[in-house]
């Protein structure tokens, strides 16, 4: 998978690679067996939020989903503003 980073590493680094694969691999079969009946089509932005939704239903996240919605409704209505707002939470959340 890393195979530019893997020909001379040293082996500490390759240590960590092994890790984040093994890891990576862990989470991809835990989402398969978490979602195997589920067909979502992750491009269709109303059928995104439907699945954030019923994945958050009923649990202690359902509030914070809400909060972030309200939040994301109040974000200024600009133009030119309200895209960069969102770039910017795109990149906070894809650090999580």
């Amino acid at each position: 998978q890393w195979p530019d980073l893997r020909l001379n590493a040293p082996e500490d680094l390759s240590v960590q690679l092994e890790i984040f694969d093994d890891l990576r691999e862990e989470d991809f079969n835990d989402l398969i067996q978490r979602y195997h009946d589920v067909r979502f089509e992750l491009e269709d932005p109303l059928e995104v939020f439907q699945l954030v939704k019923r994945v958050t239903d009923d649990t202690g996240a359902e509030p914070s989903l809400l909060s972030i919605l309200q939040h994301l409704v109040l974000v200024r209505d600009d133009d030119y503003a309200r895209p960069q707002y969102y770039r910017l939470i795109e990149e906070c959340i894809s650090q999580i």
